[in-house]
């Protein structure tokens, strides 16, 4: 299942609940990379452990949504495509988004305009006597339509392009899930 959202300018300018607006400079920016690139520089000299809780594929990803390892700590994350000859990195920051106290369409701040209390407390009842209720159950229950609240928004990417290979084998792209760590291996004319 794919969803797709309408097309929407980023915003440079996020408003803030004080009034004041926050932009990124180049400094952040910078940084940002520099972090980056630093923490894939740990992932390449890190070992393999627990290999039940590594994802890994034998080819580089076709698709940035689909296919490319995730990583992050939750307020920053990046997606590794794992290219040979040119890899993009996706990347991220939670406060990217539109929408939000400055919207048109009206922010509500995810308050409801009428309590839910007594809708809360049938769905309490009815898992108490079930013992369980379908996400749908729920959501027909306790959902409502957002106002306002906007789109997660893409910070940029990381182009890294490299020499063409000529002989790649024994590809390796890997997210190690108990370390955090996503990883690109291969050979090319017998070098690893």
């Amino acid at each position: 299942m794919t969803i797709r959202y309408p097309a929407v300018e980023p915003k440079t300018d996020c408003p803030s609940k004080t009034g004041r607006s926050m932009s990124v400079g180049r400094g952040g920016i910078l940084w940002l990379v520099v972090i980056l690139l630093l923490s894939g520089l740990h992932a390449h000299a890190s070992t393999v452990e627990h290999e039940s809780l590594m994802l890994w594929f034998d080819r580089p990803s076709a698709d940035w949504e689909r296919e490319s390892l995730p990583i992050g700590n939750g307020a920053m994350g990046a997606a590794v495509q794992g290219g040979v000859d040119r890899d993009v990195i996706q990347f991220n920051e939670k406060t990217l988004w539109t929408g939000g106290p400055g919207s048109t369409e009206g922010y509500d701040f995810g308050v409801p305009d009428e309590s839910l209390t007594g809708e809360l407390r049938a769905v309490r009842k009815e898992l108490r006597a079930k013992g369980a209720m379908t996400p749908e159950a729920v959501a027909e229950r306790l959902g409502r339509p957002m106002k306002g609240y906007g789109h997660y928004q893409n910070f940029g990417e990381i182009v890294l392009e490299f020499a063409p290979s000529k002989d790649v084998r024994d590809y390796r792209r890997e997210l190690n899930i108990q370390r955090g760590v996503s990883r690109v291996s291969y050979r090319d004319q017998g070098i690893r």
